[in-house]
């Protein structure tokens, strides 16, 4: 059986810090609402998580913790935010997936 894999990277460019500070205009709840259903694939078959690349994007973070929840076979989620891996260490749906900072 394969082991699913997600990587989510963002990039920093002008248009897009312009944009970042466009939406800093909006709540923060704004940026990010949790979906009603998650996809099986991320449920049941997702076992690894990379997310790189945060500064700037606080909305990132409900999208970490939301994955980290919705992940019951996850076993190992990197981060590259000290912070950020504290806070997730709490969140976890999988009780045996490993939070580290990369």
């Amino acid at each position: 059986m394969l082991s699913s894999i997600l990587i989510i990277r963002t990039f920093q460019d002008e248009e897009c810090v312009e944009d970042h500070e466009e939406l800093e205009r909006y709540s923060k709840e704004d940026l990010w609402s949790t979906p009603e259903s998650v996809p099986i694939c991320v449920t049941e078959h997702l076992k690894t998580i990379t997310i790189r690349g945060l500064e700037g994007y606080p909305h990132v973070q409900k999208v970490a913790k939301c994955l980290l929840n919705s992940g019951k076979v996850l076993t190992k989620m990197t981060v590259d935010n000290d912070e950020l891996c504290k806070e997730l260490m709490l969140e976890r749906g999988s009780r045996t997936c490993l939070v580290e900072v990369v």
